[in-house]
């Protein structure tokens, strides 16, 4: 007769590693979740704040149109507050709208032994003025 004392330690320990690994991706995945939220929260709020720079000209003539210098100037600054860097943002403007393009890399943790070290977050908020 054969002694099997401790045949179930080998596949418990399989069984704790693979567990462990689906725990982190887990958590991994919900981490990458808030940092996309965040992000599209930024750009749509410095698209919200330049949509609100009307030209006042042109509101008492019964139109809204974006100025220009003023919209881009407190997109910048929103993103200043919120701690975005200026390389990671683009900012485009109509003359009825402003669009914030923020690109920025999200450093990942539990990707590591999968030869990942950062994923691209790229999120484009828009906003156009309102008047009411």
């Amino acid at each position: 007769m054969r002694d099997e004392t401790g045949s179930m330690l080998p596949a418990f320990g399989g069984l704790l590693f693979v567990s462990f690994v689906m725990l982190s991706l887990a958590v991994e995945i919900g981490l990458l979740g808030v940092a996309y939220r965040d992000t599209a929260s930024f750009a749509d709020t410095a698209a919200e704040a330049g949509a609100a720079m009307i030209d006042p000209g042109s509101l008492h003539e019964g139109s809204t149109v974006i100025n220009a210098r003023d919209a881009v100037a407190e997109a910048n600054a929103t993103l200043a507050r919120l701690g975005v860097a200026p390389s990671e943002v683009s900012i485009r403007l109509s003359d009825t709208s402003v669009c914030v393009a923020i690109s920025r890399a999200h450093a990942v943790q539990a990707l590591g032994y999968l030869a990942i070290s950062s994923i691209q977050i790229e999120v484009t908020g828009c906003a156009e003025p309102a008047t009411g």
